[in-house]
């Protein structure tokens, strides 16, 4: 909400220009980052341990590189883009993305509350499996994020009626269905994810974004230059 907010009123203080955004996620961040930290220091405390930076290290790294580069690559297509789509279609598409990290936050958001919940279950299995109380709570995901998918993609042309006057972005309306398909997906994602961090065999999922950003580069050039942006779109949920 802080992003959104600081964002728009900057927009407004200086139209034609990125420096509201660019601040609007500047401060958010700050202003996410000072609440963390006021929730941990009043609930929890701090201990350094450096028994612990061997096995942190291992766990870590690959995960911190998992994250950075899949945060690239799901902005690199705008880039690879620019000499196959049309300007005006190119900025249609972003916008939309952009929309999308509301869906992508509250989704982030529901993970870190389950994640947990089902690492607590598996602990007190001998065996790694999924039981009816762990399923329980990726239903629990799954429905959530459907219904949460079903309003956004009833609202989000509403909004744009509202907010935006430049009429061409109002084709992203096109895009909104196929995107939101590629977000529902979310949730065999998460299944496979709280396992795999779980088993603490984070290299495994290092292996697997490889072999799907190599895909997923070349499946983009080849759609983007044949099929046009909406072949870009459909081939995104791949």
């Amino acid at each position: 909400m802080a992003t959104l907010l600081i964002s728009i009123g900057g927009l407004y203080l200086y139209p034609e220009s990125i420096i509201g955004p660019m601040y609007g996620r500047l401060l958010s961040g700050a202003i996410i980052f000072i609440m963390a930290h006021f929730i941990f220091v009043k609930y929890g405390s701090f201990k350094f341990n450096k028994e612990f930076l061997p096995e942190i290290k291992q766990f870590c790294m690959p995960f911190l590189f998992y994250v950075l580069s899949g945060w690239i690559l799901s902005q690199i297509d705008r880039f690879m883009l620019q000499s196959y789509i049309d300007k005006v279609d190119l900025n249609t598409y972003d916008l939309v993305l952009k929309c999308f990290f509301g869906i992508e936050f509250l989704q982030n958001s529901l993970s870190a509350v389950i994640f947990p919940k089902l690492y607590e279950i598996w602990n007190k299995q001998e065996r790694l499996s999924t039981t009816k109380e762990s399923n329980r709570y990726f239903n629990v995901f799954t429905a959530v994020n459907i219904i949460q998918l079903i309003v956004f993609c009833i609202a989000i042309p509403i909004l744009y009626k509202l907010l935006i006057t430049k009429q061409s972005f109002y084709d992203a309306a096109s895009y909104i269905g196929i995107l939101a398909a590629g977000y529902g997906l979310r949730s065999i994602l998460n299944f496979y994810l709280s396992t795999i961090l779980f088993a603490k065999n984070t290299l495994t999922l290092l292996k697997i974004f490889g072999f799907s950003a190599i895909f997923q580069i070349v499946i983009t050039y080849f759609a983007a230059t044949y099929l046009g942006l909406m072949g870009k779109v459909s081939m995104r949920e791949f």
